[in-house]
């Protein structure tokens, strides 16, 4: 997943970046859901629903902090939230709304990586107290 993340920051690579991730994710929920079908803790009939729970928590929570970004990339150009919206959604993309998109896409990979990152560093410092 950490290179699929890398690889979407350099723009030619950007295509065999998704297909990283998306591969990743494909092999990720199956590994998700087999953890949750052999969770003791919770009720047979609620395991799956749980994980999709959980899971549409986090891709909310993913678009909030990516509609955030935005708007302070735009707010920081002195620009309106209307105004991201309108570059946004034009047909031809311009050299402002490319811009923008780039940095956003940095700014949001960068984040996950951080995350990665630390997630992968306390997990690691977990099994060594252990």
């Amino acid at each position: 997943m950490t290179v699929g993340l890398i690889l979407v920051l350099i723009t030619p690579f950007f295509t065999s970046s998704v297909l990283i991730l998306s591969t990743f994710k494909s092999v990720f929920n199956g590994w998700l859901t087999e953890i949750y079908r052999h969770q003791d803790e919770l009720p047979k009939d609620k395991r799956i629903w749980v994980k999709y729970t959980i899971q549409s928590m986090g891709s909310i929570a993913h678009q909030f902090v990516l509609m955030i970004i935005g708007s302070l990339l735009v707010m920081g150009n002195q620009s309106s939230v209307k105004t991201f919206f309108v570059v946004t959604s034009q047909k031809i993309p311009t050299v402002e709304s490319r811009t923008l998109m780039t940095n956003w896409n940095g700014i949001a990979t960068e984040i996950l990586l951080i995350g990665l990152i630390v997630y992968g560093l306390g997990s690691a410092i977990k099994i060594n107290v252990k």
